[in-house]
């Protein structure tokens, strides 16, 4: 479930944004969230904190990416280069400082799914 909310969510960004999107998008929309769940539940530092990891997260994920789809296979699903502190035409640390600020919401977004549906399913409170 977290998996596709981070998929659509991400393809949902990209479209509002740039007015498409890329099937793998999703793949890597419900990578990162899931990334980003992880963050939130194994440490304990501010939010401002976990947002700096995933966003770094999030910008070496779509660089691996890129490299991949663009590079690779040729899909040219994206180009940077034109952008300004661009790395390889496949990240913009523009889009990363942008990411910086969308982690934030989303790190609150994992607790509420943790709290409301996570902890309320748990299979270990079938089991007392």
């Amino acid at each position: 479930m977290l998996y596709a909310i981070g998929a659509i969510g991400y393809m949902f960004i990209e479209i509002v944004w740039r007015g498409s999107t890329h099937w793998t998008m999703g793949i890597l929309g419900g990578m990162s969230i899931l990334m980003i769940y992880f963050v939130e539940q194994s440490f304990s530092f501010s939010v401002l904190l976990k947002a700096l990891l995933s966003a770094a997260f999030v910008t070496a994920t779509e660089l691996v990416a890129g490299l991949i789809l663009n590079d690779l296979m040729g899909l040219s699903v994206w180009d940077y280069s034109d952008m300004r502190y661009n790395i390889a035409g496949q990240i913009s640390l523009v889009y990363s400082f942008l990411w910086y600020f969308l982690c934030i919401p989303v790190h609150i977004l994992c607790r509420i799914i943790k709290h409301h549906i996570f902890d309320v399913f748990s299979p270990c409170d079938t089991l007392k």
